[in-house]
């Protein structure tokens, strides 16, 4: 595309789709404490586990489709998907029946993701990946601040079912946009991208790149932290300190904020500072706020502002770490697989949340162990930086190019 495509207001409305997972992941979770006396389960974060497995899973197969039959085809084929198991949910009438819901809606919200990454590979030099990333963060994070409210709402409107009668409409309105907006922007198919010793030589060629190595699992620790919050914070608010779900959705966006503010200020400071060094910084923060929070709850007792507040500092490095640690990624991979740069990047990002909210499910949930557990991923992310970049983390943007 020429440089007059690339700056279309059409095209940021296209890579907007990637909303609809933000609004996946956070409109629904007001109403989790209902949705466990509705199904009668006290594992009900399991939703949020199978619904991080089924966005990592597809993430390597959705990435080599793309590939080969181009973004337009494979993102409107996961948004059908999404749609039809948005219905499924709505009707559920058994946990089981819940859960393959979430998974598949997760399966097909997961096309919105690659193809974003994708599109914006396909039109944008490797210079620019960081502005438009940090963009498309920015909208993310500012859907992750309204989700909660919006979600609450619809809870108290609609009943459970609300958020899910929104995916809904939501998978719908983007089916058409894509249909009948947007023009294909990958330029030439590779073919062999499905074969399966292609798919083995292009995750094994990313995998021998230290540096998107490392980028994939701080973003994996990022991920784990902000999903292992969302899945604890509404067992933690509204189940042990009883506020009620609109409270809720209202503190959760304060942590949500922090995301918009960060998403603004990466591509400001990337201007300063290299990738990994803003990586590094965001793992510095999300280790501060876990260990502020451990700290506090410790020594006083435990209340809704000793979990929000230092939260929040260790949000701002989860929102750091998202859009520096993916732009790294993308720019070291070869631009001829970066369909399945994008899917290997995402696969190890929402399994690192799968796993948390899983860990979540088991624990005995109170803010002391879920903060030591935050610490934990937060000084995970410190040292595979430091231990892969070492002394030699850029000082300025000239020593990293």
């Amino acid at each position: 595309m020429n440089r007059s495509k690339t700056h279309h207001p059409w095209l940021y409305l296209i890579l907007s789709v990637c909303i609809i997972t933000p609004f996946a992941n956070d409109t629904y979770v007001p109403s989790l404490v209902d949705m466990a006396h509705v199904f009668k389960t006290n594992n009900i974060s399991l939703v949020m586990t199978v619904f991080m497995v089924g966005l990592g899973a597809s993430q390597l197969f959705y990435g080599p489709l793309s590939d080969r039959f181009g973004r337009k085809p494979v993102l409107l084929f996961g948004l059908l998907i999404f749609m039809v198991a948005s219905v499924v949910i709505v009707f559920a009438d058994s946990f089981a029946m819940l859960l393959w819901g979430r998974f598949f809606q997760a399966v097909g919200t997961c096309s919105t993701i690659v193809s974003a990454m994708a599109i914006a590979r396909d039109i944008y030099p490797a210079d620019k990946i960081v502005k438009i990333i940090s963009m498309i963060m920015a909208i993310i994070g500012f859907c992750a601040v309204i989700a909660p409210f919006w979600g609450s709402f619809l809870q108290s409107l609609l009943g459970w079912q609300g958020p899910f009668i929104f995916l809904l409409v939501l998978g719908i309105g983007y089916f058409v946009i894509i249909t009948f907006m947007f023009k294909e922007s990958q330029k030439s198919r590779n073919y062999h991208a499905l074969k399966p010793v292609q798919l083995y030589g292009n995750y094994r060629l990313l995998l021998r790149v230290n540096a998107y190595c490392a980028y994939i699992i701080t973003s994996a620790c990022s991920y784990g932290a902000l999903f292992a919050y969302a899945a604890a914070s509404s067992i933690i608010i509204v189940g042990q300190f009883h506020y009620s779900v609109i409270a809720y959705g209202a503190l959760f966006s304060i942590n949500s904020v922090a995301i918009v503010l960060m998403s603004i200020l990466a591509p400001k400071l990337n201007k300063y500072l290299s990738i990994d060094r803003l990586v590094l910084i965001g793992a510095l923060l999300l280790s501060t706020g876990s260990a502020i929070t451990l700290i506090v709850n410790l020594v006083l007792n435990a209340s809704i502002w000793s979990l929000v507040l230092p939260m929040w500092v260790a949000t701002l490095g989860v929102a750091m770490i998202r859009p520096t640690a993916s732009s790294g990624a993308m720019s070291t991979a070869p631009v001829e697989i970066s369909g399945s740069a994008a899917a290997l990047f995402n696969f190890m990002s929402f399994i690192g949340g799968a796993l948390s909210t899983f860990v979540i499910a088991c624990l005995q949930v109170n803010p002391v162990n879920f903060s030591l557990f935050i610490l934990l991923l937060g000084m995970m992310a410190c040292l595979v930086i430091i231990y892969t970049f070492g002394f030699k983390l850029s000082a300025d943007k000239e020593l990293q190019q």
